[in-house]
């Protein structure tokens, strides 16, 4: 066990205040999207948005088979769930392998 004594002078409270966190949404229509980092811009569609990000998905497979789906969900900054679709389709077309 450490002693007060024993403690970096770094690891006391200086009494400052840090700034605030920023607020961060759990709604589903503020998560950013694949292309912009940004949550949908008006006018385009979910199905659009899934197309295109299956498009990239199926490029990043091509250079690299044993994709996985925490891979894509980081990619793409999408939901686990996508995620395991876009890489079932991608094991259907047999772009990927491994299970």
């Amino acid at each position: 066990m450490l002693r007060n004594t024993e403690c970096s002078p770094h690891s006391r409270s200086s009494g400052r205040q840090s700034p605030p966190l920023p607020h961060i949404s759990l709604d589903d229509d503020d998560e950013p999207t694949a292309e912009t980092g940004s949550p949908d811009a008006a006018g385009s569609s979910d199905d659009t948005h899934g197309a295109n990000i299956l498009d990239q998905a199926r490029d990043l497979a091509l250079r690299n088979p044993r994709l996985t789906s925490t891979m894509v969900e980081r990619r793409f900054k999408i939901r686990k769930s996508q995620a395991d679709e876009v890489i079932e389709e991608l094991r259907n077309e047999g772009l990927v392998i491994g299970g």
